[in-house]
């Protein structure tokens, strides 16, 4: 069953604090039929509170990749733990991921979530994840 969008939210510490051998927990929301809102972090927190816009980092940055099934990886850097993308291609199953970086070196990816950017018929925003 999807769950709101705004009813989670994940915590993180900065790339200088996360374990870059251990994956990110990464969650995505539809908010229109082209453009999704990924959270990553290392913690699973409910009910969503604060502004995502608050989490940035000092000293790193977050690699978002996403591709649709079987194509080219297309990567984007964040320094915070959100991040919208857009034009995106409605009706269409993309596979993304996230991992850490700080000024040594990467860490290793999330494990690959799958999100269709078909909202249906309904105005909620609804969520993608891996426990």
């Amino acid at each position: 069953m999807p769950i709101a969008l705004n009813l989670i939210r994940l915590t993180f510490d900065s790339p200088g604090k996360v374990n870059l051998e251990k994956p990110l927990h990464l969650v995505i929301g539809s908010v229109t039929p082209t453009s999704v809102l990924l959270s990553w972090g290392t913690f699973l927190k409910m009910p969503y509170e604060g502004n995502i816009m608050n989490d940035c980092l000092e000293n790193g940055h977050y690699t978002v990749r996403y591709r649709e099934r079987n194509r080219k990886w297309t990567q984007q850097t964040c320094p915070a733990s959100d991040m919208v993308i857009d034009n995106l291609k409605p009706n269409t199953a993309y596979e993304f991921g996230v991992r850490p970086n700080n000024e040594e070196r990467s860490g290793v990816w999330s494990k690959p979530v799958i999100h269709n950017t078909n909202m249906g018929r309904s105005p909620k925003h609804f969520l993608s994840f891996l426990p």
